[in-house]
Formats: structure tokens, sequence, C-alpha cells
């Protein structure tokens, strides 16, 4: 049986990423090593209830739907929840909008949650690791500015 999703403050219920059926993002990923692509992200209690879920660009048109056999399973707020991570590869620059995760359920409902996604806002990902041989020094000491407030 399907048990509706509640946000657990009011930030939350105006918040477009939650749904009745769960909590959507997704990202742009800018990564050094690969072309850019999304990593859709779907997660929820009432897992058993999910028929599927299908991913929209602003225009309405499917991009993807999610894999949902594959997942995250962890506990929150004392129930099992499970996270459905997914990339997807894209063919071309992706348009600034919303985009919308279409949440199909068992019984015929379908819930929405959206994420608004402008691929000019962040730059190119820059490796974080030091080449091989490249040497760093660390500092020894660590301590706060003492111009801080």
């Amino acid at each position: 049986m399907f048990h509706f999703f509640m946000p657990v403050n009011a930030s939350e219920a105006e918040d477009p990423h939650y749904s009745e059926a769960g909590f959507f993002d997704l990202h742009l990923c800018h990564w050094p090593d690969r072309p850019p692509f999304f990593k859709a992200v779907f997660s929820t209690f009432d897992f058993d209830d999910i028929d599927y879920v299908s991913i929209e660009n602003p225009d309405g048109s499917e991009i993807t739907r999610l894999e949902t056999s594959s997942f995250i399973e962890f506990r929150s707020k004392g129930r099992k929840k499970r996270a459905f991570l997914q990339d997807h590869e894209l063919a071309d620059t992706p348009k600034a909008g919303w985009y919308t995760a279409k949440i199909h359920l068992k019984d015929g409902t379908v819930a929405e949650a959206k994420d608004y996604v402008d691929p000019g806002q962040l730059p190119l990902a820059e490796k974080i690791y030091p080449e091989e041989a490249q040497e760093v020094t660390l500092p020894v000491t660590i301590r706060w500015n003492d111009n801080r407030n």
C-alpha cells in the first residue's frame, strides 16, 4: 500500500524536488575525464509501490527511465528507504529549465517532482588529486585566522 511521502518541514513541502512519492534531484556533471552527463537521483520509502520513474526535458519529452532494479538501500527516519541513481549520457548541451521526474505508481497514480538545471552555471570540474610525481607541501600547523569576527 502506498503511503504518501510526508515532508518534515514547510520548506520541504514547498520544494519542487519533493513529491508525494519521494525526492528527485538531477545533476549536470562536468567531469574532466568524460563528456557532460546527467546523474539522476530518486529516493523513496515506498519503493515497492513504484512501477517506473521517467525523467523528462523541460519541453516534456522523455530523456530516460530510471532503472529501479539497481538501488542503494538505507534507513532514514527509522524506515527503509531506497535511492535509485543513474547516469545518462548527453547528445547535446542540455537546455536550461525545469526537468521533471514522473513517478508512476503501480496503482496508476503519477506523482511529479522537479529540478531546475542551468548548464551555464557550473564550470568544468578540475582534477582534485595532484599528478603522481607532483610534490605537494602541506601546512604543518593549522590555526584560526586572527581576523575572524
